[in-house]
């Protein structure tokens, strides 16, 4: 048994249990308590174990990992922001209280909650002499939980009931309670089952395409699980995987050259598992496959299907959800419909669209609805403040990038690339599985880089 448990894991780095804890509430934030985001008491249970255990390294780690000049450009950040909304005020740009509490706590979960867990992921991992691929497998393990919990959810309805019954008593999130949205994804357990939430799970299905060599080929079949999830739950999560896979192609085709026949094997079997999932969603849930294509349908055609036919009127959201979010006011359009409707491009005019009205148009009362990353972030700061909300993140990116192997390389600018097209169908600049995802690894990229020029590793 073990030597069977030994060929299967050669070449994988080995799990480590702390890590993978602290991903899996930093990735899912499992709703576990009512109204308390599990993540806000992970970040403060290692941060007490930074300064109980780290508190040498952790000046060290936070100036070699590129934190501390991110936290100084988030921080000029904060202070546009303060005036930006004092001033707005002042005049009587104004909307409801709870959107600027949300809007700042937004904020809040980046600067100091995710930097502190991204401190000690760098730490933990530099005293296990991690490499970018050991840590990036981490994220790759904690998502098979996930995957796991999924799974079950689909094979065992009381299961995925139980699942939605919970997340939704303890997170009070709207779209939990409308049928039309439940038949189509649910499935798992995680605070969130949104556009954000596929960001996040896109990436990481497309993680071990970055890191293919010769011994490891076998985390090939990870892939297939990630995008499991997606499949089941958020249509996002399947782009940004495609996406990875086509800035992934230099590296594969690297290793395609010195192993043509095991890597063609691999992935021939990884594709075969991927096409069992798809299978096993159209025999447990039909509606799910049907709603996928009603929206590529909705993308390529000139007239698109209307979506999913409902025959079961109990179906539709319930009316009183419409008003909250005017996004599901018809269960029957498609992406392309909503996103690329009229009302979801609305910019400010004038001094606000340079300098910002400090709130977004994301559910404000007053103004039209929009979920696209960039409205929200003109409206919110304007061109002067998301250009340095922007430029934090950039740095982090590109000091990354510096001193990198060449699939390093390419793994930075398919996040990069993500971010961007993400922004057109939600906010990325937020705690979310994606971001989430990219800012420890490049933390940590840039940190294994310095040590490595140091001789440190």
């Amino acid at each position: 048994m073990n030597s069977v448990l030994k060929k299967i894991t050669d070449g994988m780095p080995k799990c480590d249990l702390p890590l993978l804890a602290l991903i899996f509430f930093m990735l899912f934030a499992p709703p576990i308590l009512p109204e308390i985001n599990t993540a806000m008491l992970a970040a403060f249970v290692v941060g007490i174990v930074l300064l109980v255990r780290h508190k040498k390294e952790i000046i060290p780690v936070f100036k070699q990992s590129g934190m501390m000049i991110f936290s100084a450009l988030m921080i000029v950040f904060f202070m546009y922001m303060a005036v930006t909304t004092l001033v707005n005020f002042a005049v009587g740009e104004r909307v409801q209280l709870m959107h600027y509490v949300t809007l700042w706590y937004r904020f809040f979960l980046i600067i100091p909650v995710l930097l502190i867990c991204c401190l000690y992921i760098c730490i933990r991992s530099k005293r296990l002499h991690y490499s970018p691929y050991d840590l990036g497998m981490q994220f790759v393990y904690a998502t098979m939980v996930q995957f796991l919990l999924a799974l079950l959810a689909l094979l065992i309805p009381a299961v995925k009931d139980w699942f939605v019954d919970v997340i939704y008593a303890n997170t009070g999130a709207y779209y939990l309670d409308i049928q039309w949205i439940m038949l189509r994804r649910g499935f798992g357990f995680t605070n969130s089952f949104v556009d954000s939430f596929g960001f996040g799970m896109g990436i990481i299905a497309a993680l071990p395409l970055f890191f293919i060599k010769k011994n490891r080929l076998k985390i090939l079949y990870f892939i297939p699980c990630a995008i499991f999830i997606s499949l089941v739950n958020v249509r996002t999560g399947l782009i940004m995987s495609g996406l990875g896979l086509v800035f992934c192609l230099p590296v594969i085709i690297k290793t395609l050259i010195k192993e043509k026949l095991r890597l063609v094997a691999a992935a021939s079997g990884a594709l075969l598992v991927l096409v069992g999932f798809v299978a096993l969603v159209q025999v447990r849930n039909p509606i799910t496959i049907s709603w996928i294509l009603g929206d590529i349908a909705s993308f390529t055609e000139h007239n698109p299907p209307q979506g999913d036919l409902i025959e079961d009127p109990d179906d539709l959201p319930d009316s009183g959800e419409d008003e909250k979010n005017p996004h599901f006011n018809d269960a029957n359009s498609t992406t392309a419909e909503n996103l690329f409707s009229e009302g979801f491009w609305h910019f400010p005019s004038g001094a606000s669209l340079i300098f910002g009205t400090g709130h977004t148009v994301y559910e404000a009362e007053g103004y039209a609805h929009s979920d696209v990353g960039y409205v929200n972030d003109l409206w919110m700061a304007g061109i002067v403040g998301a250009l340095l909300l922007y430029a934090a993140f950039a740095y982090v990116l590109w000091s990354a990038v510096k001193g990198s192997a060449a699939n390093i390389k390419w793994l930075i600018l398919f996040f990069a690339v993500s971010i961007v097209l993400f922004q057109v169908k939600a906010n990325a600049f937020m705690f979310n599985a994606g971001l989430n995802t990219i800012l420890p690894l490049c933390f940590f990229i840039r940190l294994f880089n310095a040590q490595q020029k140091e001789g440190q590793l």
